[in-house]
């Protein structure tokens, strides 16, 4: 450009001018580029939290629900050895329905050579002979023909069934008896209700989760489950590489849809699985990408005004003082537009007290700028109603303070459709009279919609994560590093008896919910006593209200090394609870008589002997009783017959026992009975006035009335006999007693 003649330093400021501009338009953009790059990472950052939260969730419903399987194949152990194996496809059946339909394909036992000894999906063939060889399955060959077998659950690789022609998870337990392995439980688990159980949280295919084997292999999938069935992860995934690690996260281009995704998953702590849940990165980015579209395009816009503004300025940059005074004001709102997001630029003049909007902000509200004879359109004409309050009063109050920073506040505003549109307004005084007053505002509107959208977008997220907590099966307690209470869920307010009203319990202190809770309830929390915390991953069963049986798992949340807080997991095992005190008794017990069975009453005979070895005074005396031609009573009457004789019996052998003694059922019609503390002749009068008691009075069944007699051998313990001596003395005088006629009693000492 050549230096207008005579007038060097206008030259000069106009050379200033532009460099200005420069440094101004440069530093503009970096803090652009910045400011965007700092909104995606916050945007990815966010959604990885919230995928790092849900991942951890789902990995506590998947635990559940294996464990709920876990629980149905022990079951079915305990009913098959209970049974021999006979009516055992009840015990199927019921196990099948305990969960929703179609979701347990096949039940089917094998023996120790892979025989197939029972499967419910061929009713016709009978469960006592071998139907087919599973010998050559990995859920079978776990048990056997590995070093360090599993000792409860193993979860197979999908197969597709033989027979159910459907693809199935396969989770197999051991039938052990008497520590010696007998063969294999089977349950085949539907994968489709594994997956569909993930699709009904995941329901959008932009999302993904899935649950995968410690080896890669897939389990289950939200969507597409039928593209990854029989197939594996990539080897190089960090839950393969690096087993000693809980949980992670990565980020990848998934091969079977194409669709990029921030990934989170958890290894299951009980269970050789892993879950991984997936967001789609697009999908997570969109509010912020276009955001920053917007932006762009409207900055570029504003950039290129500056530039032809800075021209005309430049050409008339010499002309008189009226002018320079205007081209002070340009650059005062040049200065305010490069430091804001661009949209659109507003001025307030103090002589008529009205709002002059340029041609960007009526662009962006979708309405006509009015002729120049025409009436302004002031802000009160556009705002929307509720928020015409607050903006009005936020106006006032500024204009009547000290004007030393800028005015700014975010309302609505109508576009020329009606619709609302998000803006950000503000502005700075660029001129003032002489007693400091102000008499010119210049200012910006910035379009702040999809920022608000991104912000609705967060608090469904949020709702998201509150409906899934509230269906969670159980209670949840979250604290955060400064030991507040930053969730609790309904579940758990119930079974600990706190009451929150209006929220008050939301960021309560750790030391003050201990005080509501009281005691008993506090050590729930953190143990014994008040100052103690209990070490992460440890669980306690407690007495809940109403009778309830509640487990209480404590577990420390921790990125790597720093620690997030803590979260309290209650679970209702009240059932399972009761469940197994059921099959403890029934474990041990006789089903037709009551009595003890073989099992528990030898376990009693061996703790009666272990005190007689530690007192002086009294015998054991040892009473093996059997049926006289009791098989003729079942060929003659029938069995239903037999076993009435059996209880009847038992009452009267009951009745003529003292507190204290024992009896026992040890099989078919034959009875065992420990007394303690008795004498030789006493015992065999007891044994005489027990035979007699059967003999005088006879049975009443359906068959009619029965005569029943009884033999009866005696042995008494001495403190170097086991409990096998001791009962086969028993049984040696029982002999003797049948040879001599039967309806009588000998002792050990006469036969010897």
């Amino acid at each position: 450009m050549q230096k207008p003649s005579g007038q060097p330093s206008e030259y000069v400021l106009l050379l200033a001018s532009w460099v200005l501009m420069v440094v101004f338009m440069t530093t503009y953009w970096v803090q652009v580029q910045s400011a965007a790059q700092q909104q995606t990472r916050l945007a990815e950052d966010l959604a990885k939290s919230g995928i790092e939260q849900t991942s951890h969730a789902l990995a506590l419903q998947t635990e559940t629900m294996l464990r709920k399987l876990d629980y149905v194949a022990a079951h079915l152990v305990e009913q098959w050895q209970a049974n021999a194996g006979q009516d055992f496809k009840a015990a199927a059946s019921k196990a099948k329905k305990s969960l929703p339909d179609g979701a347990i394909l096949n039940v089917a036992v094998a023996d120790a050579q892979g025989q197939l000894l029972f499967s419910d999906l061929d009713a016709k063939r009978s469960w006592s002979g071998p139907q087919g060889l599973m010998a050559d399955r990995d859920y079978f060959q776990a048990h056997f023909k590995t070093p360090q077998p599993p000792a409860s659950m193993f979860i197979s690789r999908p197969t597709f069934g033989r027979i159910s022609k459907a693809w199935a998870i396969v989770m197999s337990r051991p039938i052990d008896h008497h520590g010696q392995r007998q063969g294999v439980m089977v349950i085949s688990v539907s994968a489709t209700y594994l997956s569909r159980a993930l699709g009904e949280v995941y329901t959008d295919p932009q999302d993904a989760a899935l649950i995968v084997r410690s080896d890669g292999h897939y389990i289950a999938r939200s969507h597409q489950i039928d593209k990854v069935l029989g197939k594996s992860v990539p080897l190089s995934r960090d839950f393969l590489t690096h087993p000693e690690w809980d949980h992670g996260q990565y980020q990848l281009v998934a091969p079977i849809d194409g669709v990029e995704r921030y990934y989170a998953w958890h290894r299951l702590r009980d269970y050789p699985l892993v879950v991984s849940v997936g967001i789609s990165k697009a999908k997570a980015l969109a509010p912020v990408a276009l955001a920053q579209q917007g932006a762009f395009r409207r900055n570029v816009i504003g950039s290129v005004l500056l530039v032809v503004m800075m021209l005309v300025v430049s050409q008339v940059r010499w002309k008189a003082a009226r002018q320079a005074k205007q081209l002070r004001i340009a650059h005062e709102r040049l200065h305010v537009t490069l430091h804001s997001a661009h949209d659109g630029v507003w001025s307030w003049h103090a002589k008529d007290k009205k709002v002059a909007w340029d041609e960007g902000i009526y662009k962006m509200l979708g309405v006509q700028a009015p002729a120049a004879t025409a009436s302004r359109l002031d802000w009160k004409d556009l705002a929307h109603p509720q928020d015409l309050p607050k903006l009005t009063r936020e106006w006032e109050t500024y204009l009547q303070g000290p004007h030393d920073g800028a005015f700014a506040t975010e309302v609505r505003m109508l576009t020329g459709d009606g619709q609302p549109l998000w803006v950000s307004v503000r502005a700075r005084v660029v001129e003032r009279n002489a007693s400091g007053q102000p008499l010119l505002l210049v200012g910006t509107y910035t379009d702040v919609t999809d920022r608000h959208l991104a912000d609705e977008s967060l608090l469904v997220e949020r709702k998201r994560l509150d409906v899934l907590l509230e269906r969670f099966p159980g209670g949840v307690l979250m604290e955060d590093t400064t030991h507040r209470v930053v969730l609790l869920n309904r579940v758990a307010i119930e079974w600990m008896g706190l009451s929150d009203q209006d929220g008050a319990l939301i960021g309560l202190p750790h030391t003050q919910l201990l005080e509501r809770l009281g005691p008993q309830k506090a050590a729930w929390l953190n143990g014994t006593h008040p100052q103690e915390r209990r070490e992460s991953g440890t669980t306690l069963e407690v007495e809940g209200p109403a009778d309830r049986v509640l487990e209480i798992k404590r577990i420390e949340i921790s990125d790597h090394d720093e620690s997030l807080g803590c979260v309290w997991l209650l679970y209702d095992i009240t059932e399972r609870k009761h469940k197994e005190r059921n099959l403890t008794a029934l474990a041990s017990t006789d089903s037709l008589t009551g009595l003890l069975n073989r099992r528990a009453f030898m376990a009693s005979l061996t703790h009666a002997l272990a005190s007689v070895q530690h007192r002086s005074g009294p015998a054991c005396a040892v009473m093996m009783l059997d049926i006289d031609f009791f098989k003729q009573v079942n060929d003659t009457h029938g069995h239903p017959a037999g076993d009435a004789v059996l209880q009847e019996l038992t009452s009267r052998v009951r009745a003529a026992l003292r507190q204290g003694d024992t009896a026992g059922r040890l099989g078919g019609e034959e009875f065992a009975l420990v007394l303690e503390n008795i004498s030789p002749d006493d015992a065999l009068n007891k044994a005489n006035a027990i035979r007699e008691r059967i003999a005088s009075q006879p049975f009443l069944t359906v068959a009619g009335e029965i005569h029943v007699t009884v033999s009866i051998g005696v042995a008494f313990a001495t403190s170097e006999m086991s409990a096998a001596d001791v009962l086969s003395n028993a049984d040696r005088a029982l002999y003797q007693a049948k040879q001599d006629g039967r309806n009588r009693v000998v002792s050990w000492q006469q036969v010897a």
